[in-house]
């Protein structure tokens, strides 16, 4: 993947491989902070839905208990119990080729600046990624069609690499973990079963290609965490039907992006590994749902309803220099107000509850005492949203930063 230079619009531009561990760490924190404790070796054994909500039998350790929702989403994993309880079918295949040894592990006489590929003879390959804030390199060991699954050991992994490269001087070893992958490609052919939702793994799996499972399930929590969130404060339950209608179309095409890419690590020649802006999941949009107004397949340098929302430097007379991204961040609605009467049209939204919808203007210069204005000199947001300084045009984004309108 060529690594891309940070632009005033996309701060973020490039791939970070991180460890598992550490993702859950980050989270099991983030929950911490909002009092929530995580129940481990706990497992739901019975589901039951009626009228009010659903009802789950839970296990733990030998224990039952029972909980009643008004909802409940199963990001169980790809062997769902939820998925399986609502007889949703979970269409795809699973491969014996392209098997792979994954795992982390230490990595001697080996650069950490760079992400290394090693392609081999009749499709094989070695990939060796270095992950951040520790000493441990990513592995993965393409196997033959036909072998066996070796034993996972230290021992193993300095056999293969050493009659696979010959590189005497980079050691591979101390080990965290090791596993045999099995290319699995899979989606749900139903993200929703009346009060039940179906998310991350639970709702599609992916190849390794492009690590973009993580990622993908993010997206649907956000997606349907703010959505359960406006119904259960008193919006129209037919929302959450935009849940599939938005996200599994998505999963659809980066499940065929992925296999492709997957499938390309056979071939000899490192262009078949190289990556571009698809794989960055910077042009995923929900253009032409029902949540998206005022959105075309045209390719205009404007922002549409369904696109991603920009990023860009402003300033406010409040607070100094601000990103559009700190403006977006929460799980509120943002109205940007652009052109000569923006300051009026977020007046108009003044009587609207601010934990729900925060406004802003967005103009050149600072104009009367308008202090959560946001100050455009630079012109970043005008070229980041495809609009002059004068031009007369809002755009509402929802929580998770995709644009409505």
């Amino acid at each position: 993947m060529k690594y891309q230079k940070q632009a005033a619009d996309i701060p973020y531009p490039n791939a970070w491989l991180v460890p598992q561990w550490r993702t859950e760490q980050v989270l099991r924190d983030r929950l911490a902070e909002l009092d929530i404790q995580v129940e481990w070796a706990t497992e739901a054994c019975d589901i039951k839905q009626d009228a009010e909500g659903v009802t789950v039998q839970l296990d733990c350790r030998g224990q039952t208990c029972t909980v009643h929702a008004r909802y409940l989403v199963g990001a169980d994993g790809g062997k769902s119990f939820v998925r399986k309880q609502l007889g949703v079918n979970f269409a795809g295949a699973t491969s014996q080729e392209g098997r792979m040894i994954v795992g982390d592990l230490e990595v001697d006489g080996l650069s950490r600046d760079a992400w290394h590929i090693w392609p081999m003879r009749k499709g094989a390959m070695i990939g060796l990624c270095p992950m951040p804030h520790s000493n441990l390199f990513q592995l993965m060991m393409r196997l033959d069609a036909d072998e066996p699954v070796p034993e996972l050991s230290e021992h193993t992994l300095q056999t293969r690499w050493l009659a696979a490269t010959g590189q005497k001087k980079i050691r591979l070893h101390s080990p965290t973990w090791l596993s045999v992958f099995r290319p699995n490609v899979r989606l749900a052919e139903r993200y929703r079963v009346e009060r039940v939702f179906l998310a991350g793994d639970a709702a599609h799996v992916h190849t390794p290609a492009g690590a973009q499972g993580l990622n993908t399930g993010v997206q649907d929590a956000w997606n349907l965490g703010w959505k359960l969130a406006a119904v259960l404060g008193g919006a129209p339950e037919a929302l959450l039907d935009t849940y599939e209608e938005e996200r599994r179309p998505v999963a659809a095409a980066v499940l065929e992006l992925y296999s492709e890419l997957f499938n390309n690590t056979t071939g000899a020649g490192i262009p078949k590994f190289r990556r571009g802006d698809k794989e960055r999941q910077l042009l995923l949009n929900y253009r032409g749902r029902s949540l998206s107004l005022n959105s075309t397949d045209n390719v205009d340098g404007k922002v549409q309803g369904g696109d991603r929302a920009p990023d860009a430097t402003c300033s406010q007379q409040r607070c100094g220099s601000t990103q559009l991204f700190d403006v977006f961040r929460g799980g509120h609605f943002t109205l940007l107000a652009f052109g000569a009467h923006a300051i009026a049209a977020t007046q108009a939204f003044d009587s609207h509850d601010k934990h729900c919808l925060r406004t802003f203007a967005v103009r050149p210069k600072h104009i009367g005492d308008d202090r959560d204005g946001l100050v455009d000199e630079a012109g970043q947001a005008c070229e980041a949203y495809g609009v002059s300084a004068e031009e007369n045009v809002i755009f509402l984004v929802r929580p998770g930063g995709d644009v409505g309108l």
